[in-house]
């Protein structure tokens, strides 16, 4: 087995299970990409992709277990190339980053789109998650930095604070809810709500908040995506609280916001590298993009 075999394997992955961008990235001829897999295939005596009308449509269960492991391989042998270079100064590589779907659609807009202008030889992966799957992704080394709003154990990586981010009611412009201000949870809980799932804290913030003020909120519907359940808020189906920042004025024409930070408190940003995970230059520089200078040494 050649770690070429597992490179090309991963980028196949990433590419949306297409072998001819998988080659014209890697810079090598489609057959010898299709070359190297099957000869990985044959190898591992199993099929890693799924195959539909002659096309690789998705991982087979033993395709699944292979990619995490060919990642983190890649992950680990990459760091030893540049471990002894002192490689704190790179300018080139690739970037893994696990984080919600919230901080990836919003919070990470501007600084990936600014990141890549000053480090254009650096190729970026997100890959969403919940903050759970953010942390195991971290753990097992698959991901280079995770960001979430959720704080988890922490033995075994670093974690920085990032800044929080305020929370508000989104709702069609002119409802009720807005006749009001400022806005109670009393007041709140005679509209119909849309939160994030209570796997993610945005969620759990608004059903502990009720909670403690022993006031029955009527939760109508919970998703983990903020785009979808907008798309709800937008069609009447209630008042959503979200994050702040997912409430867009260009976009959101016919919303209205308004905080309510001081209902549910703020959402924490963390930021989370393996302890021994090496830092290189363009890491330590988007890091530095969500968190404050003095929190980041």
């Amino acid at each position: 087995m050649r770690l070429e075999q597992l490179r090309f394997f991963c980028a196949i992955v990433d590419n949306n299970f297409s072998v001819t961008r998988a080659a014209d990235i890697l810079h090598i001829s489609q057959p010898a990409v299709s070359k190297q897999v099957a000869g990985l295939e044959q190898e591992l005596g199993a099929d890693l992709f799924i195959r539909a009308s002659g096309r690789l449509v998705g991982l087979t269960a033993a395709g699944q277990a292979t990619l995490a492991r060919a990642r983190q391989i890649l992950i680990e042998v990459d760091e030893l190339l540049h471990f002894g270079k002192g490689d704190t100064n790179a300018v080139s590589g690739r970037l893994v980053i696990a984080t919600t779907h919230t901080h990836a659609r919003y919070t990470l807009l501007d600084i990936i789109k600014d990141f890549r202008l000053l480090y254009p030889q650096v190729h970026v992966h997100l890959v969403q998650a919940n903050p759970f799957q953010v942390h195991e992704a971290i753990l097992a080394g698959t991901a280079d930095i995770g960001i979430s709003s959720e704080r988890q154990d922490t033995k075994g990586l670093r974690e920085f604070r990032g800044r929080d981010l305020g929370r508000s009611i989104i709702a069609p412009v002119g409802h009720p809810v807005f006749g009001r201000a400022p806005v109670t949870l009393k007041e709140l809980s005679k509209h119909s709500l849309l939160t994030l799932d209570f796997s993610f804290p945005g969620g759990r913030a608004v059903g502990e908040a009720f909670e403690n003020a022993g006031i029955e909120p009527n939760i109508v519907m919970t998703a983990t995506d903020a785009d979808v359940i907008k798309s709800y808020v937008r069609v009447g189906l209630g008042v959503a609280v979200l994050p702040t920042v997912t409430f867009d004025r260009t976009i959101d024409q016919s919303l209205q916001a308004a905080d309510v930070t001081y209902l549910f408190g703020a959402a924490p940003t963390f930021v989370l590298v393996r302890e021994d995970h090496v830092i290189r230059g363009y890491m330590s520089e988007f890091i530095r993009q969500i968190v404050p200078d003095n929190h980041f040494q």
